[in-house]
């Protein structure tokens, strides 16, 4: 199974973050205080199926919502 696509609602810094990943090899690099840390963590709350805090919410008011397509097999 390989992650192919994560799009991110209301979580932290990532709102609206739409990310594709490569079926090979994937890098994270970026400046100081863009979400990188925020990305690796999402995917461990995912992984962990861990619960949110109130400080992982962007708003509050709304549900986090994280759609993932994975791509299952060769």
């Amino acid at each position: 199974m390989k992650i192919r696509e994560i799009y991110v609602e209301n979580y932290r810094k990532l709102d609206g973050l739409k990310v594709d990943f490569s079926e090979d090899i994937n890098y994270i690099v970026g400046k100081n205080n863009i979400g990188k840390t925020s990305l690796i963590e999402l995917m461990a709350h995912l992984i962990e199926n861990k619960k949110f805090n109130l400080d992982d919410f962007c708003d509050p008011n709304k549900k986090i919502k994280i759609t993932v397509t994975i791509k299952l097999g060769d």
